[in-house]
């Protein structure tokens, strides 16, 4: 039997760590990955319950449905709430947009059912740092970062939100790693302790 060359199983060796220590994402495909949404639309409790429902539908998601309550006038957002995906090979962050565009929500013709991620920061928000955020994201796939409210800051609250396309395609590595291009410090959740990681 052959041996393989030296040279060559050590550059086999190099290919192997090199993918390993790929962008930290590669550690979230391997467990459970929260993220933090928020959801346009909740203009009622019917049609709040509608989207607890539709959400459930999802495979491969757990949030808790208290944590989807009716929001406030215009766009009748939701607060942020959590959302654990099991695993972002076979669930990625825009299948939950197209499953909230699709509930059938009694005003959904005023106020259609819309996704957005949150990312926190324990930064300054203003209008800088949401263009350069914007900046950064713009090419990423499943976005809607120059939409009319597609992007923007709650500075009260230390957090972004990024709309999502309805068609889905938007990927969580993705958006990350374009997001880091903004020098902004983000992160998916908000700890317990009220900072953010």
């Amino acid at each position: 039997m052959k041996r393989c060359p030296a040279n060559l199983a050590l550059a086999f060796a190099v290919v192997i760590v090199t993918f390993d220590t790929s962008w930290s994402d590669q550690q979230a495909l391997q467990k459970p990955t929260k993220v933090s949404i928020i959801i346009r639309g909740a203009h009622c409790d019917p049609g709040v319950k509608i989207l607890r429902a539709t959400l459930g539908k999802l495979k491969g998601i757990k949030y808790r449905a208290d944590d989807i309550e009716k929001g406030s006038k215009p766009k009748y957002f939701t607060d942020p709430f959590i959302v654990e995906i099991a695993d972002t090979r076979k669930t990625n962050i825009g299948a939950l947009a197209t499953v909230v565009s699709e509930a059938k929500t009694p005003h959904r013709d005023d106020v259609p059912p819309k996704d957005n991620l949150v990312l926190y920061t324990p930064d300054r928000i203003d209008e800088p740092s949401v263009m350069a955020l914007r900046s950064s994201l713009r090419d990423v796939n499943g976005l809607e970062v120059d939409a009319p409210g597609g992007l923007g800051g709650f500075p009260k609250r230390g957090y972004y939100w990024i709309q999502l396309e309805n068609a889905g395609g938007a990927a969580l590595s993705d958006i990350m790693t374009a997001a880091k291009k903004s020098g902004l410090k983000l992160s998916l959740q908000k700890s317990p302790d009220g900072g953010n990681r």
